[in-house]
């Protein structure tokens, strides 16, 4: 899978940022360690995270060089002079050690980056950087302090699950809880797990949580997804027909194709299948099916749009809290590949939108060129996605 990526430098160029400023997205995101690439899709969170508007990741441009008139050539030809290259000083790489907190963090990083230079003096400025860091045990116990919590201390949000900000300030995101966790009584949970006591390391100096050192955190999403299960979703599997818009089907597993004029009818409320709508031509096609959203059943519709190199395949949910997945398929054996996705979002395969958001999707077999992960932030930032990748 190749998905539009940035390094790391690049991207701090362009937000004119130092690697500190980023640690809490690093942390959460990358586990603690700098990636060489960045993926595209996390522009509006790095942005998000800084507090300003996101800018273009484009490469910044190189500035053009102005040619100087010709001189009248002497008779003896001069030696042509090779221009040195600048040698590289490490000075990004160097910044992240000082700023990795503890040498465990870091550590892999570490030995890779070693592997590559030959230059002694940059050698000697990383290996002080490494060992000026404390290891993780005297980092846990001299910098950090522990925060407790347990389930009556956690409400239910639009996004996640929320800690009592008196205690902490912890926001759990979990991808696409929508109505569907707002359903689930906080009573079950705190009955469930009420001797479960759950903690979180915050650095005292700088108050942040050290997501990295916070297994906890991990646990909480898991529980939580493992039992998005709502009333209603309980009532739809003790009936045998179920119904997608104004289709009834014997079991979950019917797929239907779709004109768009019942999508104009059936998903008025959405407006993101509503703009998706608008880019299908006549050789294009939508099918409305079930998605598997661990054990709980959804409506769902795929766009399938033709263009002169490669098939697009835009996968929305009835809920405007999913995120999108736009896939891009070679035209060969292209039935094959749009039945296996099919199947892939009607099979109770866990956390499969999760995996997707994390960039994980390579760890399925779904035979894509590449995959996008589009929020659905506001109809227009959504239209321009669309457009762009559909163009190309």
């Amino acid at each position: 899978m190749s998905k539009k990526t940035y390094s790391f430098e690049h991207m701090l160029k362009v937000y004119n940022i130092k690697v500190n400023s980023l640690n809490d997205l690093i942390d959460e995101k990358f586990e603690g360690i700098v990636p060489e690439e960045i993926p595209a899709s996390l522009n509006n969170e790095i942005a998000m995270l800084l507090g300003v508007q996101p800018k273009r990741l484009n490469p910044i441009p190189k500035k053009k060089k102005v040619l100087k008139k010709e001189k009248p050539k002497s008779l003896k030809k001069k030696k042509e002079v090779t221009p040195k290259k600048k040698k590289k000083t490490y000075k990004t790489e160097i910044s992240q050690i000082e700023n990795s907190k503890y040498k465990e963090k870091i550590e892999e990083y570490f030995e890779e980056l070693k592997s590559k230079i030959n230059n002694a003096k940059i050698m000697e400025e990383i290996n002080q950087a490494f060992e000026a860091l404390p290891d993780k045990i005297q980092y846990l116990k001299e910098d950090c302090e522990k925060i407790y919590f347990t389930w009556k201390d956690m409400i239910f949000t639009t996004k996640g699950v929320k800690v009592d900000p008196n205690i902490v300030y912890l926001t759990i995101n979990i991808d696409g809880p929508t109505k569907i966790l707002n359903d689930i009584k906080v009573s079950y949970f705190q009955r469930k797990y009420d001797k479960t006591l759950y903690k979180v390391y915050i650095n005292k100096n700088s108050k942040k949580i050290e997501y990295s050192l916070s297994s906890d955190i991990r646990k909480i999403k898991d529980i939580v997804s493992e039992h998005i299960i709502s009333k209603e979703t309980l009532s739809k599997k003790t009936s045998t027909k179920q119904t997608i818009g104004s289709y009834t089907h014997d079991n979950y597993n019917t797929t239907k194709q779709i004109s768009n004029k019942d999508i104009a009818r059936l998903y008025q409320s959405n407006n993101y299948i509503k703009e998706s709508s608008k880019f299908l031509k006549t050789k294009d096609a939508a099918f409305a099916l079930w998605e598997n959203n661990n054990s709980v059943f959804e409506e769902a519709i795929l766009f399938v749009f033709y263009r002169k190199v490669h098939v697009y395949v835009i996968w929305e949910n009835i809920n405007e809290n999913r995120a999108c997945y736009i896939f891009k398929y070679k035209p060969s054996n292209f039935k094959k590949k749009i039945n296996n996705l099919k199947k892939f979002i009607n099979t109770d395969i866990e956390y499969k939108r999760w995996d997707l958001f994390n960039n994980k999707g390579n760890t399925n077999s779904l035979k894509y060129e590449e995959y996008y992960t589009v929020i659905h932030e506001c109809k227009e930032s959504y239209k321009r996605k669309l457009h762009s990748y559909l163009k190309n």
